[in-house]
């Protein structure tokens, strides 16, 4: 299957099955592929897949081949939600997220104006909505 795992297969359809997720299978893609994943989900509000992909071992810090991270694009479409969710799994500081072009998460809701993904990047907005 072109190296990729049961589990890869079953997050890429939305459907985690926590019982692999008790066996201990996990993505195990190379990042940019993991990157791309989560960014599409992030990409679609895809909260579903997104929260399957975290829970099947996808990093979210993984990014793509211009540094951006599915929290660069959850900032970049207002959803404070899919933040929320990225951050509570996020394992580094958020301000060491940058792009190629030093952009943060922040900086990308900020120049777009989205107050409610500012807020929950802060901190300030912990629940995620």
């Amino acid at each position: 299957m072109n190296g990729r795992t049961a589990m890869h297969l079953a997050a890429a359809q939305g459907h985690v099955d926590m019982a692999l997720k008790r066996l201990g299978a996990t993505l195990r893609l190379p990042e940019h592929e993991e990157a791309s994943l989560l960014c599409n989900a992030a990409a679609t509000s895809d909260a579903g897949l997104l929260a399957s992909l975290l829970a099947a071992g996808a990093l979210p810090s993984a990014c793509d081949y211009d540094g951006r991270t599915a929290l660069h694009i959850a900032a970049c479409a207002g959803s404070p939600v899919l933040a929320g969710t990225l951050l509570r799994s996020l394992r580094r500081p958020i301000g060491s997220l940058k792009d190629r072009w030093g952009h943060t998460p922040e900086d990308e809701a900020r120049r777009r104006g989205f107050k409610s993904v500012l807020e929950v990047l802060r901190g300030t907005r912990a629940d995620g909505r």
